[in-house]
């Protein structure tokens, strides 16, 4: 779509613009539907109906032909994150499939989760945790008001991170190498607080890389790696 039509069919460019020019191709279209159905009656009215009806069809079918070659040109990335025994999610008011991918991506050793949710995502959370009981009853899922944080908070996710890694994993019996924290979903404070609680040495943290088209845009239903991140001691340079 060039410059001049995205400042009249796409919101971001222009709200004043983008009311405008939907409601006069509204208009337009009643017109030709009141123009077909004047001199042919219900039938003229139905193939213009049907005619709108293939165009739309044909538009949707360019489009996922277009996401396939997209994927087809794209070489598959290849996750570097090994299933591990437990999974810390922050979850995501409006994104339980991508929670959902998390855990099928760890299932074959996943045997501990824990969700963090807010206010927001709580029932989101609750949802998964339903879910979980039906599709993954080998895992056991914590979520609720005692795994609630302040999304606008770093310390109060800090806190909840360093609580499941130095307490409740190991009462579980799990290491902290056995332990992964996805940070992707979350506000940016809750990131950053799981980031900092998993700076010691031997915590493991993962991100979802998306693929995005040219503009940056993320790709509906693309591709998505899970990208690995662990905090190593580096050893001292030898001196000559």
């Amino acid at each position: 779509m060039s410059e001049f039509w995205k400042r009249f069919f796409d919101p971001e460019h222009s709200l004043g613009r983008y009311i405008i020019g939907t409601a006069a191709l509204t208009v337009a279209i009643q017109i030709a539907y009141d123009l077909a159905k004047e001199p042919f009656g219900l039938a003229g009215a139905a193939a213009l109906a049907g005619i709108l009806f293939l165009i739309v069809i044909l538009i949707l079918y360019i489009d996922y032909k277009r996401v396939q070659e997209q994927r087809k040109n794209q070489p598959e990335e290849k996750s570097n994150v090994p299933a591990h025994s437990g999974l810390l999610i922050l979850v995501s008011p409006q994104n339980l499939n991508l929670a959902i991918f998390y855990i099928e991506h760890h299932l074959s050793q996943l045997r501990h989760c824990w969700l963090i949710s807010t206010t927001d995502s709580l029932s989101t959370a609750d949802q998964l945790e339903q879910l979980g009981h039906e599709m993954w009853p080998q895992v056991d899922i914590y979520s609720g008001q005692q795994y609630k944080v302040d999304p606008e908070s770093l310390e109060s996710s800090y806190n909840m991170v360093e609580r499941i890694f130095s307490k409740e994993a190991p009462d579980h019996g799990l290491s902290e190498v056995e332990l992964i924290a996805d940070l992707t979903g979350g506000t940016k404070p809750m990131t950053a607080g799981m980031t900092l609680a998993c700076t010691a040495p031997g915590r493991r943290m993962q991100y979802v890389k998306s693929q995005r088209t040219a503009d940056g845009k993320v790709v509906r239903d693309g591709q998505r790696t899970l990208i690995l991140i662990t905090t190593q001691k580096v050893a001292p340079a030898r001196q000559p």
